[in-house]
């Protein structure tokens, strides 16, 4: 019988701590917050979320999830930042009728 080739499952467990957790890069939901929410927070999450995918692929784990944790940090920041940031426009708006009240 033919042996069965493992190369395709290695990539995946690279990124698998001492402690068997997955590190997860947040790369898209920085993307997401760099376009959507808040981007200077957002970029600055999509650089550690990039680095995290160089350190998993240098084996650097444990600074990887350093990496990883505030992607994460920032993304939630950023998220956080537009809904206070809408939520203040609506209570702005509902308190002055939405812009009905004409200044000339």
């Amino acid at each position: 019988m033919a042996e069965l080739d493992t190369t395709l499952i290695e990539p995946y467990e690279k990124n698998v701590d001492l402690n068997n957790e997955m590190i997860k890069s947040w790369l898209i939901p920085s993307l997401i917050a760099t376009s959507c929410c808040c981007p200077p927070i957002g970029a600055i999450g999509l650089i550690f979320s990039a680095k995290t995918n160089c350190l998993i692929e240098k084996g650097d784990l444990q600074k990887a999830k350093k990496y990883s944790y505030y992607a994460k940090v920032l993304c939630l920041i950023s998220l956080i930042s537009m809904l206070i940031l809408v939520i203040s426009y609506i209570i702005i708006g509902i308190q002055t009728d939405f812009g009905k009240i004409a200044i000339f």
